[in-house]
């Protein structure tokens, strides 16, 4: 079965990332995982026993949830979980001095190496 991703909102208080896909029938759903990827709008994705395949490339992934897409609670989890840090600037770190739960930055941000 294949699935589109419409939309991807990443927490970055607590690393898990929900994207919203539709199916070819139509059927909309949230799956909220954790991994070294977040998957882009628009990334065809197949699931699989032990891994999802992403535009045509497995990968794993630690899915926590399966739900009903509903838009209005869609817009209420975008409105409350956001990265001030990415929409501050073009620079290609990450300067938020809050730690960041998500394993790869939605911005393509790097965090500065830590001195010793």
């Amino acid at each position: 079965m294949k699935w589109t991703v419409i939309d991807t909102i990443s927490c970055p208080n607590t690393g898990i990332v929900f994207s919203g896909i539709v199916s070819l029938k139509m059927l909309k759903l949230i799956i909220w995982y954790e991994g070294s990827v977040i998957i882009p709008p628009g990334s065809v994705i197949e699931p699989f026993e032990d891994s999802v395949k992403i535009d045509g490339e497995y990968t794993l992934m630690k899915i926590y949830n399966v739900t009903t897409f509903k838009q209005s609670a869609w817009q209420e989890l975008k409105d409350k979980i956001t990265c001030r840090e990415g929409l501050l600037d073009d620079s290609a770190l990450c300067l938020s001095p809050f730690r960041c739960a998500l394993k790869v930055c939605p911005y393509g941000k790097e965090r500065p190496q830590e001195s010793a």
